[in-house]
This record gives structure tokens, C-alpha cells and sequence, in this order.
């Protein structure tokens, strides 16, 4: 699968907070609950919020929650997702920028991709139960993770 970052964005959409990057993985796991990849503190955010599937250079995000996830402030179950998408977790709750990274073939480091599909995927696959970051979205402090390049 294509690597891609998810960064969590301040409340004024201005600046990022912190930025999760993955590499491998076909299947990301989004919610408060401690084994999902990408752990978030908020009232409104599900234990299981949401997943993304990964099959390729295409991705899938579906919503597992009661509280819904918010795509141009617009309630959805699934979508393709799009470089540079903008996911809100329940109406009040964070938001989640969607990028596809590649290896620039000059450099070691990720770099955003533009326009790159995402995947029409419904298959069920195996949890991962190591995070790859907590983050307390009442106080926006990083307890773990993987810190992903900023582009």
C-alpha cells in the first residue's frame, strides 16, 4: 500500500498539531480506546470511531460511529478519500487531514502526492493492537507515536 499521513489539525485549521505516518499498514483503526493506531481524548470521539482501508494507491474511510464523521461539514458512512481531505470526527470533534506520501526518488524523505484516488474496499481485516500515537485532544499533547515529516 501507498504510505500515507493523517495530522491532526488545531481547532483554526491553521496549524497542525501532530502528523501519524504509515507506511505498511492496510487497515488504520481511529478512536479513544488504547489499541486503535491513532488514539484521541475527546468526549465526542468513539472508542471505535472510524477505519481507513488501504488496498494500493486507493483508500476507503468508514464511520463506526454514532457521533458520525464529517466530510465538508457533511455527514458520511464512507468515502474515497483524496489527498488533502479534511475528516471531522463528530460534528464538535477533531479533524483529520488525508495525505498520500511517496519517496521522491532525490530524497530520503515522505512528500504529498496530489490527486491520488482512494479505494472502494470493504473487506474485514485483522486489528493491529500497537497505537502508533496518543494524543489528548483536550490538551493536544502527544503521549506516543511515530511522528510523520510535516510537508
Amino acid at each position: 500500500p501507498m504510505a500515507i499521513s493523517l495530522e491532526l489539525l488545531h481547532p483554526s485549521g491553521l496549524i497542525s498539531l501532530r502528523n501519524w505516518m504509515f507506511e505498511n499498514e492496510t487497515v488504520i483503526r481511529i478512536g479513544r480506546e488504547p489499541g486503535n493506531h491513532i488514539v484521541l481524548y475527546s468526549r465526542v470521539v468513539s472508542r471505535f470511531h472510524a477505519m481507513l482501508w488501504g488496498l494500493g494507491d486507493e483508500w476507503k474511510l468508514v464511520n463506526l460511529s454514532c457521533n458520525g464523521i464529517y466530510l465538508d461539514q457533511k455527514p458520511v458512512t464512507h468515502a474515497l478519500l483524496t489527498h488533502g481531505m479534511v475528516m471531522q470526527l463528530a460534528p464538535s470533534g477533531p479533524r483529520l487531514r488525508f495525505r498520500v506520501l511517496t519517496r521522491a526518488s532525490h530524497s530520503p524523505k515522505w512528500n504529498a502526492d496530489k490527486n491520488v484516488p482512494a479505494a472502494d474496499l470493504m473487506r474485514l481485516l485483522k486489528p493491529n493492537t500497537q497505537p502508533s500515537g496518543m494524543v489528548d485532544a483536550r490538551q493536544d499533547v502527544v503521549f506516543a507515536g511515530k511522528q510523520a515529516p510535516l510537508p
